[in-house]
């Protein structure tokens, strides 16, 4: 590759004045990379002078402003050092004027007599400087050789200068430089390194100028400016600190003794020169100021099916706060970092996160830098096409800034840049595998294998004309290859594939011969199947399939409701609940309610096992309020109706969950059961947690099974709910409560009957009550939240066969009692004593509180007011609940303003007084 450039002008020099001479330069036997890189220089500066006579060059080796005011140029250019299309190399043919004067001294003084004159340019070792930059006192990257080559003398017949600084060159010598092994840019000669001098060393710190959090990661890093053969040693006040010898110095998790002042020495050959010094202060005590990013989320180039995983590093002040971007919110992405699952070509784009300090904590908010993220489909083809035929290939892929380079067998394609590539087979040398490789920000991946396959012959079913197909069923999943049943040499590639008559819900895939659908009928059906080909191969081939499919299964179409336990990782601990319904021919939709967020709707379909077993449900729920999608997994007992197995579950975290189709159990359960629901014993008397009983009814409708509850939780907040019993007597209960502040009660309650009405009861599975901070002074009552809560139930089916309230005979008495809340109950005791009469009559003896009261016998209701001293007006109701055989008793809350402006819920039950033993 190594050549000079020879131009017209030679000849011109051999005709005219002495007023002119030509520069023909090159280095493209060995080129120009910095120093310690096998990266060319791709542009930079290239002077051609001399020293003066005297000046001691070694000497001033390391002192490039002086190297630079003594230099005298005679030709210099700037701009890309390219040559023959490749970086790294240059070649000049340049005429300059040898009458003139450089740098104050003549090119010749000795022009046209017979004697040599001291002081002038020609006749001198010519020096090169090449240096990445237009100035030598600011470039990071320099050499300057000298070469036996010289200045041509103004007078010779030939004036013309060459010089190469080559491998080989005469005389080459490296100034500030070095002639090391390098890349091999240029003719199989190791290149020239740019380098040598070691002018500064600064170092930098990341995070930057703050103080930082005890468990912080910070990295000092070196910037050196020349040098060649660096060796660093790092220093902590003034002190060498060991094995500390790389041109990064890392903590990784900063503790208060690393305080201390930080600084790096760095030798290049017999010179050493040291870095500022900056201070590293480690405190508990969070500093002052917006957040700061110390680590930016990088660009990522993925496969389509794969999870992208992204994630910064940031201090500050307060609690830090996150907020994912792709132009708008990413949905839930509120972690420093995320991982995406199951990406597809939409997911590409420019991801950002946005810091925020705690409200009161900092002082701003900031935003990362945008990493872009491209993904590829990596799925592997087989295109069969026959000779003189056109192949087309392709490559999914989406993002910004991407480039193509398609391979043949490992060889790259020449010129074959692009998404799509066809190719003309013709013949069997451009068959083979072709993959195409994409280049993103984030690095490069490669397409799936595209395996272009060149077809001699007819295809060939192994089973013949007729061959036999498994077996499918109304409602599941059905899918099934058809070239792994053909003779599988490349040569019987077929070219595509046709079917008919294939069972309702099913298709084939014309490309891959793949048929797969949901059967909707059940039969057996007798398909025709094609492998299309080149009629010059013999045309199609033909067989018949027989495909059965069987009935749907019994027991399994209809309505089903189920119960989500609470968790942290889903659903942030508030339960939540599903409903759904399956078709005759296996169509799944429903709808999912997790914790407070909005109703989320969802389709899918059954893996039906053909031979026997359980139905199954494994389906992605996508929400808008996360990035994450929901799993919901279950196996169907046809026989019982119940989900077996059933979770709910995504990345990091899986909730139970219990459920039940309607079987319509109405006549069991019908009728009105009335419920409390109480807190554990071990919280009675806390404050800070509602000490009245939640309550509601439950009415079932025979014969569907259909119900509606309605109620209140101790601290005033509406249940209800619509649903249906479940075979064994199971009913949901699920309300997100506290909205916007998102709470729930949530949980499942069993209907148990007994031989009579009376001896019928409610328990309950993980009956939860969960009530969040609040964030607003506008909230009254247990501002700190509470939960979750698990509640007792307490109840049966109510019958009231007396007409008197509590199903107890006219004249008894009772007691209306009020406990805890702030409730005074020797000074100001508004209980009172009351006998109970036919159609919600009774009687109070004394009521020196004036306590209000009213009674519902039919439904079992009951609620009231009272007032207590500083006009403190309390509200309170229940229900009458049966608490045992022979025993109603009423159980519910009332709720009471404090005086420091909280309102407090407290216990309020009314019960039979035992009789008096005289």
């Amino acid at each position: 590759m190594k050549k000079f450039v020879l131009s017209a002008l030679l000849l011109l020099s051999s005709l005219g004045s002495t007023q002119a001479a030509n520069l023909f330069a090159s280095n493209l036997g060995t080129g120009i990379t910095l120093r310690d890189s096998v990266t060319p220089l791709s542009s930079g500066t290239v002077r051609f002078g001399v020293f003066p006579a005297g000046f001691d060059v070694a000497a001033n080796a390391n002192d490039i402003a002086a190297l630079d005011e003594a230099f005298i140029t005679v030709y210099s250019f700037t701009g890309n050092l390219n040559a023959q299309s490749v970086n790294g190399f240059f070649e000049t043919a340049h005429e300059y004027d040898t009458s003139a004067t450089y740098g104050g001294l003549p090119y010749d003084s000795s022009a046209g007599s017979t004697a040599e004159v001291a002081g002038d340019i020609a006749g001198s070792e010519v020096y090169v400087w090449v240096y990445n930059g237009v100035s030598p006192v600011a470039s990071s990257e320099q050499a300057i050789f000298v070469t036996d080559q010289t200045w041509v003398d103004a007078d010779d017949f030939v004036a013309d200068t060459f010089v190469s600084i080559d491998a080989g060159a005469l005389g080459r010598t490296a100034i500030a430089g070095q002639l090391s092994t390098g890349a091999d840019i240029g003719a199989g000669a190791a290149s020239n390194r740019a380098g040598g001098v070691l002018l500064s060393v600064t170092i930098a710190r990341n995070p930057g100028d703050v103080s930082v959090l005890p468990g912080t990661a910070v990295t000092f890093t070196s910037n050196v400016i020349g040098g060649l053969g660096l060796e660093f040693e790092w220093f902590k006040n003034g002190a060498s600190i060991e094995g500390e010898t790389d041109s990064t110095l890392v903590i990784d998790s900063a503790v208060i003794d690393d305080t201390a002042d930080y600084s790096v020495a760095v030798t290049s050959g017999a010179t050493t020169v040291e870095s500022n010094v900056l201070n590293l202060t480690v405190s508990e005590t969070p500093p002052s100021g917006a957040p700061t990013i110390v680590q930016q989320p990088a660009p990522q180039i993925v496969a389509v099916g794969d999870s992208l995983d992204l994630s910064v590093g940031a201090v500050g002040p307060g609690t830090l706060r996150y907020q994912w971007k792709k132009g708008a919110n990413v949905a839930g992405a509120t972690t420093p970092s995320i991982s995406i699952p199951n990406v597809t070509l939409k997911s590409a784009g420019a991801y950002s996160v946005q810091i925020s300090n705690t409200p009161g904590a900092g002082t701003g908010t900031v935003t990362s830098a945008k990493a872009e993220v491209a993904v590829v489909d990596t799925t592997d083809r087989i295109i069969a096409v026959a000779v003189g035929g056109t192949a087309k290939l392709a490559v999914a892929a989406s993002g910004k800034s991407l480039t193509y380079q398609w391979f043949k067998d490992g060889v790259s394609v020449s010129g074959a840049t692009k998404k799509a590539l066809s190719v003309k087979v013709t013949d069997a040398t451009l068959a083979g595998e072709y993959v195409c490789v994409v280049t993103a920000p984030g690095g490069s991946l490669e397409s799936g294998v595209q395996n272009v396959v060149l077809i001699s012959e007819a295809p060939v079913f192994t089973g013949g004309s007729s061959i036999t197909l498994p077996a499918g069923v109304v409602g599941g999943d059905y899918s099934v290859e058809i070239y792994p049943l053909m003779d599988q040499t490349p040569a019987k590639t077929p070219l595509s594939f046709k079917a008919t008559k294939l069972p309702a819900g099913v298709k084939i895939d014309t490309k891959t011969g793949v048929i797969s659908g949901r059967p909707t009928k059940a039969g057996t059906y007798s398909a025709t199947i094609t492998a299309v080909t080149s009629k010059d191969l013999g045309g199609s081939v033909v067989t018949t399939a027989s495909i059965t499919i069987s009935d749907f299964p019994s027991g399994l179409a209809g309505t089903y409701v189920a119960s989500v336990e609470s968790d942290e990782v889903v659903g942030a601990g508030l339960g939540g609940r599903i409903d759904f319904t399956i078709t005759t021919k296996g169509a799944l939709s429903g709808k999912l309610l997790l914790g407070g967020d909005k109703v989320v709707p969802f389709k899918g379909s059954l893996v039906i096992p053909s031979g026997g077993g359980n139905p199954v449900l494994d389906i992605d729920i996508i929400r808008k309020t996360s990035y994450l999608p929901l799993n919901f997994y279950t196996e169907f007992n046809t026989t019982t109706g119940l989900l077996e197995g059933a979770e709910l579950s995504q990345e990091g975290g899986s909730a139970d969950v219990q459920g039940w189709k309607n079987t319509n159990v109405g006549a069991t359960y019908a009728g009105l059961t009335t419920f409390g629901l109480q807190i554990p014993v071990d919280l009675e008397g806390n404050v800070n947690v509602p000490q009245g009983v939640s309550y509601g009814t439950i009415t079932v409708k025979a014969p569907a099974g259909t119900l509606k509850i309605v109620g209140n939780t101790a601290d005033g907040q509406k249940i209800t709910g619509a649903t249906f019993v479940g075979p064994d007597g199971q009913v949901v209960i699920h309300n997100a409560l506290y909205i916007p502040f998102k709470g729930s009660l949530s949980g499942v309650l069993d209907l148990n009957r007994g031989a009579t009405a009376a001896e019928d009861t409610i328990t309950g599975d993980d009956v939860f009550w969960t009530r969040p901070a609040a964030t607003t002074p506008k909230s009254k009552m247990y501002q700190a939240g509470f939960g979750p809560i698990a509640l007792t139930p307490v109840g049966g089916r109510y019958v009231n066969t007396t007409g008197v309230y509590l199903d107890v005979a006219a004249g008894t008495t009772a007691e209306l009692v009020f406990e805890e809340a702030g409730i005074n109950p020797e000074a100001n005791d508004p209980s009172v004593e009351l006998t109970l009469d036919a159609k919600n009559k009774f009687t109070i003896a004394a009521n020196p509180e004036n306590t209000k009261l009213k009674l519902v016998s039919k439904t079992g209701a009951f609620s009231g007011n009272i007032v207590q001293p500083t006009n403190r007006k309390a509200k309170f109701q229940g229900v009458a609940v049966r608490t045992s055989p022979t025993t109603v008793d009423g159980l519910g809350y009332f709720t009471i303003p404090q005086v420091d402006d909280t309102t407090l819920s407290g216990y309020v039950g009314l019960s039979v007084l035992p009789p008096v033993i005289e």
